[in-house]
């Protein structure tokens, strides 16, 4: 995947399948946000080019409505205006059929994906968990001071709340470590400070190599795969994911990190 299809990517993944999702009419985007969220440094001259080329508009349903600032640079404003007929096809479901492509998606700053001045949280079902399913749950920064179990070691709120989901739907589920890979919640581990925020792309690609690896033995095994995980931690994972024979779902697409607490909380 090029610097240009990454790009692409997360525009798509990350701000206009959300918006189709609201039913909104036109996104604005700037390009120095979409330059910062991607880590990427000194290439204001190819996010540009990405977000302004054809490529983008053929691979989702928009039109380049408008373009405004200097020809490369931060304060480059795109807007976009969706055809919500075409993009409802790609944007609707939250469950996504195996064999169903669609593209990756890049980003985030936390298990949050801050990617709406609107809430979508009123949109989103509550979580009905009859299938088999398998969890997948990001780790977070907030951990113990010493060794203990996987499943006991991070105390953020996050994951406190997705942990009583998955005990709710007495399902089986897996962390999403940035240091240890895919981890059995009852693994013995010392406490670490490490997270994909801070990787680059290819670091987090290989990172979630390793974790398919491990994970893809175990698909075969159930119905259902719900990823309870920011984009960091699911951004290579998703398309392997979608091959396989499960469903996938990622209940909490598109809502901030606040909206992602309270939408937990009402499970």
């Amino acid at each position: 995947m090029s610097m240009a299809d990454d790009i692409r990517t997360h525009v798509i993944e990350c701000h206009l399948l959300p918006a189709s999702r609201r039913g909104a009419e036109r996104i604005t985007l700037r390009a120095g946000d979409i330059h910062s969220e991607l880590r990427l440094r000194s290439r204001m001259p190819a996010v540009c080019s990405a977000m302004g080329g054809k490529k983008l508009t053929e691979q989702h349903a928009v039109i380049l409505e408008k373009r405004t600032g200097p020809k490369n640079g931060s304060n480059v404003f795109f807007t976009y205006k969706i055809n919500n007929i075409a993009a409802a096809q790609r944007a609707e479901p939250v469950t996504v059929p195996a064999q169903t492509p669609k593209t990756l998606k890049p980003r985030s700053v936390s298990s949050g994906d801050d990617v709406s001045n609107t809430s979508s949280l009123a949109k989103k079902p509550r979580f009905e968990g009859s299938r088999k399913s398998l969890f997948l749950v990001s780790c977070v920064k907030s951990k113990l001071d010493r060794p203990a179990f996987a499943k006991d070691i991070y105390t953020s709120n996050f994951f406190n709340l997705a942990r009583k989901l998955v005990e709710k739907n007495r399902a089986d589920w897996r962390i999403l470590s940035a240091k240890y890979g895919l981890l059995d919640p009852g693994r013995l581990i010392q406490p670490y400070e490490l997270t994909l925020n801070a990787m680059t792309i290819a670091d987090r690609r290989l990172w979630a190599a390793q974790v398919w690896h491990d994970l893809s033995p175990l698909i075969s095994n159930y119905q259902r795969v719900v990823v309870l995980a920011g984009l960091p931690y699911r951004e290579f994972l998703i398309g392997e994911l979608k091959r396989s024979s499960a469903e996938i779902e990622i209940p909490m697409e598109g809502l901030r990190q606040g909206e992602q607490l309270a939408w937990l909380s009402q499970q």
